[in-house]
């Protein structure tokens, strides 16, 4: 396996691996310092036998943990196929890009800070060769009416763009039935995927997970690890 790309799976897994790693790999450190301080005087050494037997449990026991914690936050290739099957299956969605360019499918929600930034961020992305999808959801039962209105518009598009960025929401006349079910589709997919409704949660082209919103540093930097672009020229597509 490519070493930069394990690498960077191990980085972005999940905020809560990260955090642990640094803690086990940091307690760590300092029992390892404490090893070489103590050994490195006779006296010291023969005073603290227990001190360095101890510390030598700790210290394996650490390291152990850090490993660990990478195993339970690494999404290793099932995960990933799994990841990409069930956001595959979220029926409502908006296309930005080339067909055939990696893909990269961001679950969204109105009136949601974190998911306009990214939003921005996606733009040059899109540029640069990838396609992106944006899988609606609400953030509350009062979102329903106006993600299905925008999806089920004549301009599918234009609609869902000025309901995004927190305009006026389009009036929400005839509803069609089957949008309003596919939309309820995209909020389950989304726990399934994740166990919680987070947004915007960002499934890259090999299916890895990336929650919340990624600097565009970390977007380009994994894409091109991964799926370096094909083709060039977006042009807006949809997907109903």
């Amino acid at each position: 396996m490519d070493l930069h790309l394990l690498l960077l799976r191990l980085r972005y897994a999940s905020p809560e691996t990260a955090q642990l790693l640094h803690i086990f790999l940091l307690v760590a450190a300092v029992l390892a310092a404490h090893q070489l301080w103590v050994r490195s005087s006779p006296t010291r050494r023969e005073l603290e036998q227990a001190a360095l037997r101890g510390g030598l449990i700790g210290l394996a026991l650490c390291l152990g943990l850090a490993v660990a914690a990478c195993f339970w936050g690494y999404q290793g290739g099932a995960a990933r196929a799994r990841n990409l099957q069930i956001a595959g299956a979220a029926p409502l969605r908006v296309a930005y890009g080339a067909g055939g360019a990696p893909l990269i499918q961001v679950f969204t929600a109105p009136g949601c800070g974190p998911c306009a930034e990214l939003e921005a961020r996606l733009g040059p992305v899109i540029e640069a060769g990838y396609a992106v999808e944006y899988l609606p959801s609400p953030l509350s039962e009062e979102d329903w009416l106006p993600i299905v209105s925008a999806l089920c518009a004549p301009d599918p598009h234009a609609a869902f763009e000025h309901l995004y960025r927190m305009a006026q929401p389009p009036q929400p006349g005839a509803v069609r039935r089957v949008c309003d079910d596919r939309a309820r589709l995209n909020e389950a997919a989304l726990k399934q995927l994740t166990g919680r409704l987070v947004y915007p949660t960002v499934v890259m082209p090999d299916g890895f997970v990336l929650l919340g919103a990624p600097s565009q540093a970390t977007l380009l930097g994994y894409l091109h690890a991964v799926a370096p672009p094909r083709l060039r020229g977006a042009g807006p597509e949809i997907g109903i």
